[in-house]
């Protein structure tokens, strides 16, 4: 599924904070930015403590380039660390390459899939009850994914920007992602025999379509 010539950065939470995965990504040659809990021991400047013990306050910035991880003295990796403002805890991300601003700005596009996941799992197609292990099939269900999250954003996207928003979400609490709005948007408008509105995805400035008719 991957390009033969593809550079993979794998993003991941406090949930992947595992030196066994850095370790797999190593070998097979893919970076990694992935997050650790506060209560992991670490070696840096010559010492071992605790994340929670490191010297970092709200909005400041603390870059590591030769960090062991665990007591097990994982690595040395680098480390960034980062407490945004109005946050409860700061970021502390292992990296296995030059860990400094870019390092976070990377990190930062994990939250731009969050959305994503939950639209390809159980919250939307739930990809992962398909049971589907031959790459071909999976690539081609992919695609039809791919396409679908296309047309129902749009339906989303157009949802909003008409005012109908309000229909679908009563409280001032986003529940619906775009794609799951399009959803309920184009249900909504099947069980009153309606004809969909924009039924065809657009893309692109000129507005062409995807599909032709």
């Amino acid at each position: 599924m991957l390009p033969p010539n593809g550079s993979v950065v794998l993003l991941g939470d406090r949930d992947f904070r595992s030196t066994s995965l850095m370790g797999f990504c190593k070998r097979r040659g893919w970076h990694f930015r992935l997050r650790l809990k506060g209560d992991t021991w670490i070696r840096a400047n010559r010492r071992w403590f605790q994340l929670r013990d490191l010297e970092i306050r709200p909005g400041q910035k603390r870059f590591f380039q030769t960090v062991y991880i665990t007591k097990g003295r994982q690595g040395p990796y680098p480390l960034a660390c980062y407490w945004k403002t109005g946050e409860d805890k700061p970021w502390f991300l292992a990296t296995d390459e030059t860990a400094s601003g870019r390092t976070l700005l990377e990190y930062r596009k994990r939250f731009h899939t969050e959305a994503m996941f939950s639209d390809n799992k159980k919250r939307g197609f739930q990809l992962e009850t398909t049971r589907i292990k031959t790459q071909e099939r999976i690539n081609r269900l992919l695609l039809v994914i791919v396409l679908a999250s296309l047309w129902m954003s749009q339906l989303g996207l157009r949802c909003i920007r008409s005012g109908q928003r309000r229909f679908f979400e009563k409280s001032k609490r986003r529940f619906y992602s775009l794609l799951q709005l399009g959803i309920a948007s184009l249900v909504e408008q099947l069980n009153g025999d309606k004809v969909p509105h924009y039924a065809l995805p657009q893309i692109g400035s000129r507005g062409k379509r995807l599909f032709s008719k």
